[in-house]
C-alpha cells in the first residue's frame, strides 16, 4: 500500500515539475485546450483558412469564362418550378430575365420576368477547366 502511494507522489511531484518548466506558450495551449468554445472557434478559423487557400479550386466557376451571361450579373434568386400556365414539367426551371432600359423609369435598368421562356435547371453540368495552384 505505501508503494502507490510513493508512485502517486511521484506523479504529482512530476506534473508539478513539467508545469513549473513549461514555457509560456505551452501554458497556453493547456489552458486553450480546456475551452470547448475556443476549439470550435479554432477549428472553424482552420476551415476558413484552408478554404481560402483552396478558393480556386472549390469556386463553381471561373468570373471571367465565356459562357457566363454579362447581363445578368446582380439578378435576384429565382425559385425552380414545376409548373405553370404553360402545364408541368418534370425537370425544374426558371422564367428567362431581360434587362431593359425604360422611359418611365428615367432609362434606368428594369428587369422583367418573360414567363414564356423557360430555362431548365441542369445538374452534374461540366464546368469549366481549371488549374491548381497556377
Amino acid at each position: 500500500m505505501t508503494e502507490t502511494n510513493i508512485y502517486d507522489a511521484a506523479v504529482d511531484q512530476t506534473a508539478k515539475d513539467a508545469y513549473f518548466t513549461a514555457g509560456q506558450g505551452q501554458l497556453i495551449w493547456a489552458r486553450f485546450k480546456k475551452q470547448k468554445a475556443a476549439m470550435v472557434g479554432a477549428w472553424v478559423l482552420v476551415i476558413l483558412i484552408l478554404s481560402g487557400i483552396f478558393a480556386s479550386f472549390l469556386t463553381p466557376y471561373d468570373p471571367t469564362i465565356a459562357g457566363r451571361d454579362k447581363d445578368y450579373l446582380n439578378g435576384a434568386p429565382t425559385i425552380p418550378q414545376f409548373c405553370d400556365d404553360n402545364g408541368c414539367s418534370l425537370r425544374p426551371f426558371v422564367y428567362a430575365l431581360e434587362r431593359e432600359r425604360s422611359a418611365k423609369t428615367n432609362f434606368r435598368w428594369v428587369t422583367t420576368v418573360n414567363t414564356d421562356k423557360r430555362q431548365y435547371v441542369q445538374f452534374f453540368v461540366e464546368g469549366s477547366e481549371y488549374e491548381l495552384f497556377s
